[in-house]
């Protein structure tokens, strides 16, 4: 539950990246409310200083004007009374000579930035905040303390002037009684006729009225006295009256006997109170005291003290000189701090225990961090050789291969594919969890997301007969998304559409609009269940609405679905694939983009997941747009050089490049690479991190330093997944092996529109196909169409498929692919039919055709070439030879 009153944090760091988090991680607080101050510079603090005063300071340590402990001085300097507590956060890997310097510095705590999160920055406030009210409550109890001694001398003072008006008192009966000794004088008092009523002794009538008063000042000084005894003896504090010159107690309180364990006062008084202490004051201490209270007044300080009975305690001495009827004495005032004190000793202890806790936390995540690191490169790096070694068997580079082998080695691609998927999903969802995702903002076409991602469904959904339906309203266009995450999230909610999905059901992507304050969901019934937290937004929402027809989920079931490694039901296990981590990571990214998750289900009717994001139109966070390079590529027929030591790596992007019309130059080590790259001139550098002798990092920090080269591309490919750190230090673009052609197709045209655009008078790289050829596959065998697909797919082709002949024709009218591959045994109608038809419409002439058949009889050829082929296969078709043939075909 927050706390009402806000904190005022002031947070003093140079990068905007890390104040943004910071602040996230603060409105995740749920024990706090905070009001956030965020500064550049110390400077710039110290202004906002003299209006404001914070309770945390969280500081970087490095700062534009000077370093975080010059700022603490002179923050210290000018607030003294201050209690704010300073929180110094520092890029350093555990460096204890900032830490030991900090501390003396009046430092709260020290915390890593890189290992930073939520809990831990959090964790650091609160016991900040925890201290700063402890040592409030101390000085309130010591100034109460210092209130009743205040109090007591007080009252001793008006005891002093009663003692005095009752001397004068006493002198005035002694002098009336000479008085009336030696007078006798009579007076006769008369009434107003002159009558004699009354004979008074003048003696005795002013001695009545003296007396009088005399009363008086003794029923005063009586109720003084009551009033000194009540405030001396039930004080919670110990009071002692002490002699200044012999030191020795004249008097203390009840509260002194039952401090000091004493049977009655007699064993306190004509004491030395120093022999009460653990631990004597020297002459000399004994001199600075006494001096102390001649140029102050008073004189303070918590020393421990001894029982008579032995026992040891903490207490606060407090001493100030008094007159009383004209004798000097010190008014000693003991408390007991012995509470206090053990608060003290267990928010120290506590502060160590935190101080050991952060620094095995910080050990305990370096070390978790190094482990993915390593697990990444350990596992990476053999997955991209089977990966790419499987590829390339499939493509024929290492001989032919038979049917059988064929099938074999694609098994071994899924599963690699399958095991690599598994990989980026842990990795993933721990960047996410240390806080280090970072999301990379651009303007991204809706349209253009939504195909993209039902791409990779498609072929699931043909073998189960299941129709993808695709809803888009006409008022969106483009949204500012990371690309990728967006796509990650959407993909992994198709995929489980299609996944759970029995044969011959539907899957359907719905987006539209949601203005502010509408909340309405779509979905198949049941109960709609929030499975991220709200954000308050004034911009409309662009939502997401993915409804499948599967088997639903149970109302008591939907809690569970975004915990890591869980799956509903045991069974499913075995029924249907996966690792559960897709779900758990569809959430956070969901979360780092400001939305909300929802489920809608039924059992036995389907399920309906609604991402509901900010619909953005343009940036709305700061972009270091001035930090982009300007990349001044060479001639048209300029080369590729790929840094690489790995054969297998350095064939399959060799593969790759030659397929875009590059050549390509392979250069294996880091030593003399740029040496290389001035003696080659390439167009682009394709650079690897992992190379021997000298690091693929220092090879792009001498190429970005180095006049002649800083302006060639790079495009890192390593195992290695660091894409924030390569981007900052000059790469155009970062891939995680093992990457596929379209990754690599992909940057290669971003390169060539960013120069385009950016740079339209640079001449560019050669220039790969910039539209994708669109390709209908008509066939009915399912093990070709996933052999096909799949192999065609990875080579950059987008395809359309037909079952048939006559859906092969209704297809060429509705999409009017580049190409049509026929099979020509088909149910229905088959391909030389259907060949005929198409060429029978005058607009589809043009359209090339690649006739397949199982059937290798004379006249086959003729035949097919007669009904409208272009070109002539026969299976089984070597894929190598399908794809040479259609880019031959579409080449003409």
């Amino acid at each position: 539950m927050s706390h009402c009153s806000p904190l005022t944090i002031l947070l003093i760091d140079d990068c905007p990246r890390d104040r943004e988090a910071y602040c996230r991680f603060l409105k995740q607080d749920r024990l706090y409310i905070y009001r956030i101050g965020e500064f550049d510079t110390a400077a710039q603090s110290m202004k906002w200083c003299q209006q404001e005063m914070p309770d945390i300071i969280l500081l970087d340590f490095e700062s534009p004007d000077g370093d975080g402990l010059k700022f603490i001085q002179q923050f210290r300097e000018c607030h003294s009374n201050t209690q704010a507590a300073v929180i110094l956060l520092a890029a350093g890997q555990g460096d204890e000579i900032i830490a030991v310097r900090a501390m003396k510095s009046g430092v709260q705590d020290y915390l890593l930035k890189d290992k930073l999160t939520a809990e831990v920055l959090q964790g650091a406030i609160h016991h900040a905040v925890e201290r700063i009210q402890l040592t409030r409550q101390l000085e309130q109890s010591r100034e109460q303390q210092q209130l009743i001694a205040a109090i007591a001398i007080q009252q001793e003072s008006r005891y002093q002037q009663a003692q005095a008006e009752l001397a004068k008192c006493q002198w005035i009966e002694a002098s009336l009684r000479s008085v009336l000794a030696i007078c006798s004088d009579r007076v006769i008092k008369s009434d107003k006729d002159g009558n004699p009523i009354h004979i008074v002794d003048i003696c005795d009538e002013f001695l009545y009225d003296t007396l009088r008063e005399r009363l008086q000042a003794e029923q005063k000084l009586i109720h003084n006295i009551d009033l000194r005894e009540a405030i001396f003896n039930e004080s919670a504090d110990a009071i002692f009256l002490v002699d200044p010159q012999t030191l020795l107690t004249l008097d203390c309180n009840r509260r002194a006997v039952e401090l000091f364990e004493a049977a009655d006062k007699t064993e306190l008084i004509e004491i030395n109170g120093q022999k009460l202490q653990r631990h004597p004051f020297t002459a000399s201490e004994t001199d600075a005291i006494l001096t102390d209270m001649q140029s102050k007044g008073v004189w303070s300080q918590e020393i421990e003290y001894v029982t008579l009975k032995g026992q040891i305690f903490w207490g606060n001495i407090a001493a100030k000189p008094i007159t009383v009827a004209g004798r000097t004495m010190n008014l000693v005032r003991v408390t007991d701090i012995t509470k206090h004190k053990q608060a003290e000793a267990q928010l120290r202890q506590t502060n160590e225990q935190l101080a050991n806790t952060n620094v095995e936390l910080a050990r305990v995540t370096r070390l978790k961090d190094e482990f993915l690191a390593n697990m990444s490169h350990e596992l990476r790096t053999p997955l991209n050789a089977i990966l790419g070694m499987s590829e390339g068997l499939q493509e024929g580079v290492f001989g032919s291969i038979n049917e059988r082998q064929v099938k074999a080695i694609a098994t071994i691609e899924r599963s690699g594919r399958h095991l690599l998927e598994l990989i980026n999903d842990i990795l993933d969802l721990s960047k996410i969890e240390s806080g280090k995702l970072e999301l990379q903002w651009s303007d991204v076409s809706v349209r253009s997301l939504c195909d993209a991602s039902l791409v990779f469904v498609k072929q699931m959904a043909l073998k189960k007969n299941i129709r993808l339906n695709i809803h888009i309203a006409e008022n969106i266009d483009s949204i500012q998304v990371d690309d990728r995450r967006l796509r990650q999230v959407l993909i992994n909610l198709l995929n489980n559409a299609v996944k759970f999905t029995p044969e011959g059901g539907s899957v359907t992507l719905e987006v539209r609009l949601e203005e502010t304050g509408e909340h309405g969901s779509k979905g198949t019934g049941g109960v709609n269940f929030p499975l991220s937290p709200s954000f308050a937004s004034s911009s409309p929402n662009l939502c997401f609405y993915i409804n499948d027809t599967g088997i639903g989920i149970a109302p008591e079931e939907i809690g569970k679905l975004f915990q890591p490694f869980i799956q509903l039901d045991s069974s499913l296990n075995r029924q249907y694939s996966g690792t559960g981590l897709g779900l758990a990571l569809v959430q956070q990214i969901i979360t780092l983009h400001g939305g909300t998750v929802l489920v809608s289900s039924e059992v036995g009717q389907g399920s309906c997941f609604t991402i509901r994001i900010p619909y953005r139109t343009n940036l709305q966070t700061i972009q270091a747009t001035n930090l982009l390079p300007s990349y001044c590529l060479l001639a048209e027929n300029a080369q590729v050089l790929i840094i690489e030591d790995s054969v297998v790596a350095a064939d399959q992007i060799t593969r790759y490049l030659s397929e875009m019309g590059m050549e390509t130059i392979t250069y294996s080590k880091g030593e003399g690479a740029v040496e290389e790259v001035l003696r080659v001139q390439p167009g682009l550098i394709i650079l690897d991190l992992q190379l021997p002798n000298l690091s693929g990092w220092e090879v792009l920090n001498q190429l970005k330093t180095n006049p002649k080269t800083k302006n060639i591309p790079a495009i890192i490919i390593s195992v290695v997944d660091e894409r924030s750190k390569g981007l900052a230090q000059g790469a155009f673009e970062y891939l995680v092996k093992p990457i596929t052609r379209a990754q690599l197709q992909v940057t290669i045209e971003k390169l060539q529109h960013f120069t385009a655009s950016e740079s339209p008078n640079l001449t560019v790289l050669p220039k790969a196909a910039k539209k994708l050829p669109l390709i209908l596959l008509a066939e009915d065998n399912q093990t070709n169409i996933d052999t096909m697909s799949g192999y065609l797919e990875s080579r950059g082709y987008h395809l359309i498929l037909a079952n048939n002949g006559q859906q092969a024709i209704d297809l060429v009218k509705v999409q009017r692919p580049d190409l049509i591959v026929m099979d020509i045994q088909m149910p229905e109608m088959d391909g030389l039919e259907a060949m005929r038809r198409i060429r029978d419409d005058w607009q589809f002439v043009d359209i090339p055709i690649i006739a397949l058949t199982a059937l290798a009889m004379p006249g086959d050829r003729e035949t097919c070439l007669a009904a409208g082929a272009n070109e002539y296969l026969t299976k089984p078709v070597k894929l190598k030879q399908l794809a040479l043939t259609i880019q031959q075909v579409l080449a003409r």
